[in-house]
């Protein structure tokens, strides 16, 4: 009768297999039942070894073996004979996270009685540290109240320099994950050795993270396991970038709305563009005639403005070679720029004059060009430099050069430099252009571009 029992209970609840009859240990009337769990490494949370397997030995005889592969974790053993029965048990699992399965095992004895019912027998599994294949990390993320935090970018850097110069970035790092809803992240694959970490993450307006100072690295990882440390993070004071609040006036003292703002940190480059060309940053001022530039070094600044009103433009051309004072960090810095007439009228009595402004195809001014005037379209192309030319200079600092006392003629004008001592830039393709014919006692303007 015990026999069908037995053949029972193995073809619903187990699979075992066995090397002796079954009287030689399901021959009694006692009962062992549990529950067998693992750490989820990736929770914290004691789960269900589902998959577990057993290894049933009495009294320590191993020729006894019986094998239950279990299936939501439990095991039921009825029959049994009073004695001592060791338990060896092994569960193999996939975590996200880990490049191999880990393997936890528990060897443990529980003890029955004649009729005994020995229920509820939570069993707790270990992980075999020692069949880890690679060396991993595993980081629990927690606020100052020791709450896990989810969500946190959490980057790994091999060395202290580059941590502290892009902190709150990820920028450098040699790996980088975010942490679950249990606030921990897993890295796999390490070498045996010392990491930084930062850890951040954005809460409302605030950024909290692990010390913006904190040079310490973790501890030295140990091969072939899973390495534990927990980071708490705290709310850092937003540093103010470092910025510069420029505000656009006329000579009255009233605000000019939609000037267009350059800003340059190269006196040579506000020197020779007049459109932003060039510039590190632009924008446009607001109805209060205010424009700000954030991010930026503590160096000096120089500021090119203008606003077209009218048939005039309004521009600081007079004062924009005059830079702003070496920048505070972390702060706002203020600027002011006037912006005055620049096209005014000319006395009606004076030499009739002409301007010409030498550009290149990107709209720079180009200083120290040759210039050449001629009023002949012929000589103009029958010469490469100046000869047989009315007048000759060279231009400005600002790509400007003037030809007083001249007729009220139309001109031909040609204009080159010689750049790193190969190439020549020019104007060879519109030299044949004129000038419209010059007003009198007036200064007439002309733009070259050379290429």
């Amino acid at each position: 009768m015990k026999a069908k029992h037995l053949i029972i209970l193995l073809a619903v609840l187990l699979t075992m297999s066995c090397e002796k009859p079954a009287d030689q240990i399901f021959n009694g009337d006692a009962h062992i039942s549990g529950t067998i769990y693992y750490e989820n490494i990736l929770t914290g949370s004691l789960d269900t070894a589902k998959t577990a397997k057993l290894v049933v030995t009495k009294d320590g005889i191993d020729q006894t073996n019986y094998v239950v592969q279990l299936k939501n974790g439990t095991f039921d053993l009825n029959l049994l004979s009073s004695g001592n029965y060791k338990f060896n048990i092994t569960f193999q699992t996939k975590t996200a996270g880990l490049l191999n399965d880990n393997v936890y095992t528990l060897d443990t004895i529980l003890t029955v009685s004649e009729s005994q019912l020995l229920k509820d027998q939570n069993l707790r599994l270990n992980m075999e540290t020692s069949l880890v294949a690679n060396t991993a990390l595993r980081l629990f993320i927690k606020d100052d109240q020791n709450a896990p935090l989810a969500n946190v970018q959490v980057c790994l850097y091999s060395d202290a320099q580059t941590i502290l110069k892009n902190r709150n970035t990820c920028v450098g790092n040699i790996r980088t994950g975010i942490t679950n809803k249990n606030g921990v992240v897993l890295f796999d694959g390490l070498e045996e050795r010392a990491y930084f970490a930062a850890a951040y993450i954005a809460v409302g307006k605030d950024t909290i993270s692990n010390n913006l100072s904190d040079q310490t690295p973790l501890t030295i990882l140990k091969k072939n396991t899973i390495n534990e440390t927990t980071i708490k993070l705290q709310t850092q004071v937003k540093p103010i970038a470092t910025s510069l609040k420029i505000t656009v006036t006329d000579q009255s003292g009233g605000y000019i709305q939609n000037a267009e703002i350059c800003l340059y940190s190269d006196l040579d480059l506000i020197a020779r563009y007049t459109n932003c060309f060039g510039s590190i940053k632009n924008g446009s001022s607001d109805a209060f005639g205010v424009s700000t530039f954030t991010a930026l070094q503590p160096l000096k600044y120089y500021i090119s403005a203008f606003k077209i009103s009218g048939t005039d433009t309004l521009s600081n051309i007079d004062s924009r070679l005059l830079p702003t004072a070496v920048l505070n960090v972390n702060a706002v810095n203020t600027f002011n720029v006037v912006l005055k007439p620049q096209n005014k009228p000319q006395p009606p009595a004076g030499p009739t004059t002409l301007k010409i402004n030498v550009y290149d195809k990107n709209g720079a001014l180009i200083p120290n060009a040759n210039v050449c005037l001629y009023s002949d379209p012929d000589l103009v192309t029958k010469y490469q430099a100046c000869e047989g030319s009315l007048k000759s200079g060279s231009t400005d600092t600002f790509g400007s050069i003037s030809f007083k006392d001249l007729q009220q003629l139309k001109y031909y004008v040609r204009a080159y430099k010689v750049v790193h001592d190969q190439d020549t830039l020019s104007n060879n393709d519109t030299r044949r252009t004129p000038t419209g014919v010059l007003i009198g006692n007036s200064v007439n303007e002309f733009n070259v571009v050379i290429k």
